[in-house]
């Protein structure tokens, strides 16, 4: 059983993951959980659909162990409903291996 961590908030390409109860951000490279995923033995997953959270893998030093067995993360900024609207698409995509047609 792999552990998961989701992030559901805002982010910032150059802030980090909002904090609303404090108003802070976090900087991407403090959310990496090294000890967390030493602990699990590299089982740790990270769902996150804020904006720019991939950047969390921005500073990881690759001498050093893993932050995490796998990471669904967005690169850019991620519009209301877009999970929503693409998340059948990509499971045809990567599950029954054809490219649904667009609904006009």
């Amino acid at each position: 059983m792999r552990p998961i961590i989701q992030f559901d908030t805002h982010g910032g390409k150059k802030d980090g993951l909002y904090i609303a109860a404090s108003k802070e951000f976090v900087p991407w490279r403090e959310l990496v959980p090294w000890s967390i995923n030493v602990a699990t033995q590299n089982n740790v997953c990270i769902v996150s659909a804020a904006c720019f959270s991939l950047h969390t893998i921005m500073e990881i030093d690759i001498a050093a162990a893993t932050p995490f067995f796998i990471m669904f993360a967005p690169q850019h900024i991620v519009t209301f409903g877009f999970i929503e609207d693409n998340r059948w698409r990509c499971f045809q995509i990567r599950y029954c291996n054809t490219i649904p047609r667009v609904r006009r």
